[in-house]
């Protein structure tokens, strides 16, 4: 049965999410995390009515962020030159955490203040890199799907176009 895992705690790595068969080859505790949701390129199998046929894979079945004590507003008075991005679309590659994603909704920051619309451009990456640059935590949370987040605010993320 599934449970509940602590994957970082006060900024520190607690676990890795583990189905039977990522456990066995890494000798770590199954934590009950296995899924057939579609990832990936897995989705469009899944549309064409392939998505049984997959293997189940390592997946929250709910992922939280637990909140910080900054609001959204704070975070971004706090930036000298940045993004506000408020969706993107992309994938990320199981293992290796690379994400690349195009920016659906993005603000240019500068100075503090948000200044204008960000059109186009992509985000890239490796997601494990992005946690050891996160430099705030917003108080405000947002449902996306599986995922219950605050606003986080992160570092050193390469952007191209826009």
């Amino acid at each position: 049965p599934s449970k509940d895992t602590a994957l970082l705690k006060n900024g520190t790595l607690q676990s890795y999410l583990h189905n039977t068969t990522t456990a066995h080859a890494l000798q770590m505790e199954n934590t009950a995390n296995a899924s057939r949701f579609p990832s990936g390129f897995d989705m469009v199998r899944s549309i064409i009515g392939k998505g049984y046929r997959t293997t189940p894979e390592s997946f929250p079945s709910n992922l939280v962020i637990q909140p910080g004590d900054k609001s959204k507003e704070q975070l971004i008075s706090e930036v000298e030159k940045g993004l506000v991005i408020e969706s993107m679309a992309g994938f990320a590659q199981k293992g290796s955490g690379l994400i690349s994603a195009q920016l659906s909704q993005a603000f240019f920051i500068q100075n503090g203040e948000i200044q204008y619309p960000v059109r186009g451009g992509m985000v890239s990456g490796v997601a494990f890199d992005w946690f050891n640059t996160i430099s705030g935590v917003g108080n405000d949370v947002k449902q996306f799907d599986n995922a219950v987040v605050p606003s986080v605010r992160v570092e050193d993320v390469t952007v191209v176009g826009g």
